[in-house]
């Protein structure tokens, strides 16, 4: 298993957890309990950006056109993604993922 660390947004809590490869990122931080109660409300169908996390492109791939558009209309960062089109993969591994909301 890969071990993703996220870093919350609010103060400085730090929680580390354990996420089987090609687990959705979004589906580990649901399954944490670190999410808020409208994190990624839409499902994970990429429709309302709450599930946006800042993480190096280079860990997790170029986003797709449709994600662009949406965290472009967020006013979003280039280093943010929407966590529910992140696989986690063994480059997540020991690294620190922070979460937008």
């Amino acid at each position: 298993m890969a071990c993703v660390r996220f870093i919350l947004q609010r103060g400085t809590k730090i929680l580390e957890t354990q996420a089987a490869v090609n687990t959705r990122l979004a589906q580990v931080i649901k399954d944490s309990g670190i999410g808020d109660p409208d994190f990624s409300h839409c499902g994970f169908k990429l429709e309302c950006g709450s599930c946006a996390v800042n993480i190096d492109h280079s860990l997790a791939g170029a986003p797709k056109i449709e994600e662009l558009m949406l965290l472009k209309s967020m006013g979003d960062e280039k280093s943010t993604r929407c966590s529910c089109q992140i696989q986690v993969s063994e480059k997540l591994e020991g690294k620190t993922i922070k979460l937008v909301w």
